[in-house]
């Protein structure tokens, strides 16, 4: 996954992605945008995990200054459904940032963790999603 320029003065910043073999470095597949259609504002700080029970990705990123977005992505690198969101403005537009997912293979399901900037200092919040 990386962030990438390609239209700043319309879209911001979009998350790109491409997948390499572990076996030997060759990237099978094309580029893919992980950003939706209809993103106005920057992408960064992605974090992604495998989901073996489902055979897809998730991959959870800040999405402006105030919001973590998650999109489910296939093994081949097609993102899956629509975007969704994960954490949304809050309190007073409180930005989120710097998240984490992990998965849980037991119960197949998903946690995101984040930094939320809503007191002086920033406290660490968490969401629960089903695989």
């Amino acid at each position: 996954m990386w962030q990438e320029d390609r239209r700043p003065e319309t879209r911001g910043s979009d998350l790109f992605g491409r997948r390499v073999s572990a076996a030997d470095g060759s990237l099978p597949g094309a580029v893919f945008r992980v950003s939706g259609a209809v993103a106005t504002e920057d992408d960064e700080l992605v974090s992604v995990v495998w989901n073996a029970a489902s055979g897809e990705y998730l991959v959870v990123r800040e999405y402006g200054d105030n919001r973590l977005l998650g999109r489910r992505v296939s093994a081949a690198g097609t993102p899956l459904g629509t975007e969704f969101t994960v954490a949304n403005r809050g309190v007073a537009g409180a930005p989120k940032h710097q998240p984490e997912v992990a998965w849980n293979s037991a119960d197949n399901e998903y946690l995101v963790v984040w930094f939320d900037d809503r007191a002086v200092r920033p406290h660490v919040f968490g969401r629960r999603l089903d695989g």
